[in-house]
């Protein structure tokens, strides 16, 4: 549809940013009639908004006596009708007419309600339009009202939209009505309301007979301590009662207070230049979520693929694979990306389920999620992987060598995954996506903003600083603060944007996690539980390619009972120390992790999967629908690591 620009630039949108305007854009359907030709007649059902782009219409009620129309209203170019019987869901008051030949815009009924409930500021407005043509009608002019009228007007709930229909949709989001397949949910069927005391209760009986254990074999008193902390930190993690970060904080903090280790070094993953590299991404993150650089990067990256669904869908996961190390939160893509994603069914007609419209969103789901682990700012948790790593590793590793590392992994998983979405999710008729709708929306967007500029400068700094790392060995830490800066220099970071917009609570798990890993390490319990492993894992140490395979399947079955933080955690420390006599380097060890660590058959496993479907209202798909392809997932991890292990040999990961 090729709508006018200016049809955005109305009072009734004048609410909206350019943003929420050109993500607007596509949602209207062009259409075109004749002069004389009714629109739509008086009870005739209320199903669309109509914005007039050229012409003019004559809106009158027939009285029933026969008698002349009685003309109600005449509009023009810029002005929009049939928003009454959208919101009051009531048949048509009055019939519309062409008085000369138009072109309109037409917003469905659908879409209508669906920017209501995301957009207040657009409630209000259409209030005030209400207020005023009711005004209008009734023989008073609203502009010679008192000011307090109107403000009671603009303040009043708009009908089928009340506040308490808003409560409810919280209630019932789609998280909370996902089933609870998990230790938890049997755990609460057991217990019922009584379930935090049962799980102290449970968990101080777990800890008596591993304490009894422990000691029969002979363990160290620290070691002691610290296998205990983390066994009640994994059963506190597996059932979910608690903010997984308040849990994450006990960790060095049991350390210190039964005294396994000193507070220096259980607290120590706060002074670690990775938990400073975490703040200044976070801090980038926030800061393009804030601009419509993002929206505008997917828009230029759609523009250069074909119009057709195989097209489309490689063009979403490319985009999102681009996009990567720029906005460096997968969460923040895939939230980001949802409603865009949703917006564009809804513009192509794609019925919500069709293969199409799953196939769309899985591909969203892996270029925006599931490649994080190809580059070091991919995701928060590879800065877990880095922190995890023994020092002199860890100091070996830049942003260039961790892609060269993920690289043949990355991109076997991501062909292998890109092929089994087309396979599974099969469509053949045409896509009606046409360029001049993002021509439309780019023109939209305008220029570049003075808060783009300044994201791009920030973002292309902390990028450059990344790549040039091994010329200047200037720590990717010191980088991303300065890059913070620069964000909060030009404002487009302010002091309430950093108290909400940065993910403080996983800065807390991260120091919290990296800290008590050192603790472990410190008092060599790492080395101990290497010993002890050995034996039991003869089977799949004869051959690296097993036990890289072998590591893939723990960390996907850790997965489903451990959130991918502590999973992470519990999955480096029993690991790594078999590195050296399995012959591995351990960031390859790190990277398979970070791969197998987002499985969804249980929608609870991954966030990224809950974030896309929260984001899409769960239109685009249901989760039976997706439930397959997640089970090829874990195959596809398996075999894109067998592509990759012959270049890991070849380049001396595996020697």
């Amino acid at each position: 549809m090729d709508v006018d620009i200016r049809s955005l630039d109305i009072p009734i949108f004048s609410g909206l940013d350019r943003i929420h305007r050109a993500k607007l854009l596509p949602e209207f359907e062009e259409v075109q009639y004749p002069a004389g030709y009714v629109i739509f007649h008086e009870g005739d059902p209320g199903d669309s908004l109509y914005i007039i782009l050229s012409g003019s219409v004559s809106v009158f009620r027939a009285p029933p006596d026969g008698q002349a129309p009685v003309i109600l209203a005449e509009f023009g170019e810029n002005d929009c009708f049939g928003e009454m019987a959208l919101l009051t869901a009531v048949p048509r008051t009055a019939t519309v007419k062409t008085m000369t030949p138009c072109r309109l815009a037409r917003l469905s009924k659908g879409r209508f309600d669906y920017l209501l409930h995301e957009h207040h500021s657009l409630a209000i407005a259409i209030a005030k339009l209400l207020s005023k043509r009711l005004a209008a009608q009734s023989g008073h002019d609203v502009d010679t009202q008192p000011d307090h009228q109107e403000t009671a007007a603009s303040a009043e709930p708009v009908a089928g939209h009340p506040e308490a229909a808003i409560a409810q949709d919280r209630q019932t989001s789609p998280t909370a009505l996902l089933p609870l397949c998990s230790l938890g949910a049997l755990w609460g069927g057991l217990f019922k309301n009584r379930k935090p005391l049962a799980l102290l209760l449970f968990t101080a009986f777990v800890e008596i007979i591993l304490h009894f254990l422990l000691q029969s074999a002979g363990m160290k008193a620290s070691h002691t301590a610290l296998l205990q902390i983390i066994a009640a930190a994994a059963l506190f993690w597996s059932f979910n009662l608690y903010s997984p970060h308040a849990v994450a904080l006990c960790l060095p903090l049991a350390a210190v207070l039964l005294q396994a280790t000193t507070p220096n070094i259980a607290f120590s993953g706060f002074s670690h230049s990775s938990w400073f590299l975490i703040l200044g991404v976070s801090a980038l993150t926030a800061g393009i979520s804030r601009t419509g650089l993002m929206y505008r990067l997917a828009l230029l990256v759609m523009k250069r693929f074909p119009p057709n669904y195989g097209g489309q869908t490689l063009a979403w996961a490319i985009t999102g694979m681009v996009l990567t190390p720029v906005i460096p939160s997968s969460n923040g893509r895939v939230t980001l990306v949802a409603p865009m994603l949703a917006a564009l069914g809804e513009t192509l007609r794609l019925p919500g389920g069709s293969s199409a419209s799953v196939g769309l969103a899985m591909s969203c789901l892996l270029g925006f999620g599931h490649m994080s682990f190809l580059f070091m700012n991919g995701a928060a948790v590879c800065y877990v992987i880095l922190g995890l790593l023994p020092q002199d590793v860890a100091q070996s590793v830049s942003y260039q060598t961790w892609f060269f590392h993920a690289a043949p992994l990355g991109f076997a998983f991501f062909i292998l995954s890109f092929l089994a979405i087309l396979l599974m999710f099969p469509h053949k008729e045409g896509l009606q996506i046409q360029p001049t709708m993002i021509e439309a929306q780019l023109k939209v967007l305008g220029p570049l903003t003075r808060e783009e500029k300044v994201c791009l400068l920030a973002t292309s700094f902390s990028l450059i600083g990344f790549l040039t790392q091994t010329w200047h060995h200037i720590d990717g830490a010191w980088i991303s603060l300065v890059s913070f800066l620069i964000l909060y220099v030009g404002a487009v970071l302010t002091d309430k944007t950093i108290r909400s917009g940065i993910d403080w609570g996983f800065l807390i798990t991260f120091g919290s996690m990296v800290g008590f890993g050192n603790a472990m390490k410190s008092t060599g319990l790492t080395d101990t539980l290497s010993h002890l492993l050995q034996p039991l894992l003869k089977t799949v140490m004869d051959s690296q390619l097993v036990f890289l395979l072998a590591v893939a399947v723990y960390l996907y079955l850790l997965r489903f009972v451990l959130p991918i933080t502590p999973a992470l955690l519990v999955g480096m420390l029993t690991v790594t120390p078999l590195c050296e006599a399995m012959h591995l380097n351990p960031v390859v060890v790190g990277i398979i992790m970070l791969l197998a660590s987002n499985p969804w058959v249980l929608p609870s496993q991954n966030a990224m999967y809950l974030s896309m479907v929260e984001g899409t209202d769960q239109k685009m798909f249901r989760h039976e629908q997706t439930r397959g392809l997640a089970i090829v997932y874990g195959v596809i991890c398996l075999l894109s690591i067998c592509v990759a292990v012959p270049y890991w040999e070849t380049v001396g990961l595996i020697y």
